[in-house]
């Protein structure tokens, strides 16, 4: 495919291990999401990476909300390395447009990447701003236009029409629900996609067969793969708001299980498989979390505890006898 596809990073090891199996063709992350990942040191963090990563494009994003404060850091993240792109919000959080800002940038030779593009007229102001010398990125949010009902296909190809004024502006379809989009973005037009991990998992999909997916569907409504289809349709569901949680600059790199679940190794490697997390199962007396946290709301319900603090340190001091219980439970 001719479309290029980036990743979002806030983990060296990750975007290592990404860049090195030729994954993906570019990096973009910004301030929420490393802090999420534990990186303390932004400009550390930030060259480290590009001792690594220094043939394919990073977007590292500003972290001010004031076009003056952005500019200041703006010019110093774009001193890190020839691959680097500055990410710039097209407004702040007090609606200001950045167009000023994008346009100076650009003038001055700084590659950009402009982000949290959702209309048309942002499309037009941003196009006009970027310098028709100096490479640039506006990302469009796609998937999220796509969640109000609208389709953003043609947002999309007008947009990538529009951004054509500039030779050097690329447009990046953001928020990727479904691996569809991929050829959609590609059919639009768009230079670049970010996809998350849970979608590149289905990479392994593309070109099969439909006659040998209906023969695998059907063979699924044998017991066990009903079981697996149960399970998948689960994590589908946690994959999907970590995607959430990840455009938002949550991001997990590992999950703890407790209760019965975490019993089956087959829940483990379906979470693994479909969300890119690193399992571990927990031991000991958090196993039973679940059943004592039911037990927690049970005696609170009950009027055994007044609320959760007290509830807790009765059940990590095994406090409240037998008697209590089955008189809290004759009250029910």
């Amino acid at each position: 495919m001719a479309i290029k596809v980036f990743a979002d990073g806030a983990n060296l090891e990750g975007m290592l291990d990404m860049y090195e199996n030729g994954n993906v063709q570019g990096f973009t992350t910004n301030p929420s999401l490393m802090k999420k990942g534990g990186v303390t040191d932004y400009r550390a963090f930030a060259k480290e990476v590009l001792a690594h990563i220094t043939d394919v494009s990073v977007s590292f994003e500003v972290f001010a909300d004031d076009v003056e404060t952005m500019e200041v850091e703006a010019r110093e993240i774009a001193t890190w390395a020839e691959n680097v792109y500055v990410k710039i919000p097209c407004v702040t959080t007090k609606g200001e447009s950045t167009a000023e800002l994008v346009r100076k940038l650009s003038a001055d030779g700084i590659k950009v990447n402009v982000t949290t593009i959702f209309t048309p007229e942002q499309v037009d102001e941003m196009v006009e701003a970027v310098d028709a010398e100096t490479p640039s990125i506006i990302s469009l949010f796609a998937g999220r236009i796509a969640d109000t009902g609208v389709d953003p296909i043609p947002f999309m190809t007008e947009s990538v029409k529009k951004a054509a004024a500039k030779p050097n502006c690329e447009v990046l379809w953001a928020s990727t629900r479904e691996l569809i989009n991929i050829y959609q973005a590609e059919a639009c037009g768009c230079q670049i996609i970010t996809v998350p991990n849970s979608i590149l998992a289905k990479r392994k999909n593309i070109g099969r067969d439909p006659y040998e997916v209906s023969l695998d569907t059907v063979r699924g409504f044998a017991k066990p793969d009903i079981a697996r289809a149960i399970m998948e349709g689960t994590v589908s569901l946690l994959a999907e708001k970590l995607g959430g949680l990840r455009e938002k600059g949550i991001a997990a790199r590992s999950a703890v299980m407790v209760g019965g679940p975490s019993e089956s190794p087959l829940w483990t490697r379906v979470i693994e498989e479909m969300t890119g997390l690193s399992v571990r199962v927990m031991d000991g007396p958090g196993t039973f979390a679940g059943a004592l946290g039911a037990a927690m709301m049970a005696g609170i319900a009950a009027g055994l505890y007044r609320d959760e603090a007290e509830a807790f340190a009765a059940l990590r001091s095994n406090q409240g006898g037998k008697a209590d219980v089955s008189a809290a439970y004759d009250r029910v």
